[in-house]
């Protein structure tokens, strides 16, 4: 009778050592989901808030190459005073779609540099999403350089 009863008493704590070990795989199924998703966020949709620096000299060469490369009747407009990365970014996106068309959005984020010397924005595209889950980076982003003081568009370009 003794040997019996240790046997159901064994049966009952691993039926709970179980019952606690599912609990806590799930628990942790959960919180790997929320990181993963929180991550994605994070990487994928999260707008870029940073404003990073650059040189214009580097660029000299570009703004004589495309100085008359877009007949855009907006390069010779002045886009008006840019006060702050988050109106570059929207006249960025402004001329680039007279250019590229609409599609030019899945580029977002946009990156935004500064250079305080010149006081010249330059605002870059990133990769599409599928690009950057999927496939291979090929292709490249769009590019423009911006005056602060009265929004003339220094250069325009798309890498290939």
């Amino acid at each position: 009778m003794m040997f019996r009863e240790i046997q159901i008493i064994r049966f009952n704590c691993g039926g709970k050592y179980i019952k606690m070990k599912k609990k806590l795989f799930l628990g942790a199924a959960i919180a790997l989901v929320v990181v993963l998703i929180g991550g994605s966020y994070m990487v994928f949709f999260k707008e870029i808030k940073a404003v990073g620096t650059f040189k214009l000299e580097k660029y000299n060469d570009t703004i004589y190459h495309y100085e008359n490369y877009f007949p855009l009747e907006k390069k010779s407009e002045a886009l008006g005073f840019i006060d702050s990365a988050k109106t570059a970014k929207n006249k960025a996106e402004m001329v680039w779609i007279e250019i590229y068309g609409k599609s030019i959005k899945r580029q977002k984020p946009y990156q935004v540099f500064f250079d305080e010397t010149n006081e010249v924005w330059l605002i870059t595209g990133s990769f599409p999403m599928p690009e950057r889950l999927f496939k291979s980076f090929k292709g490249g982003v769009a590019h423009i350089l911006i005056q602060k003081s009265d929004g003339k568009v220094l250069a325009i370009w798309h890498d290939k």
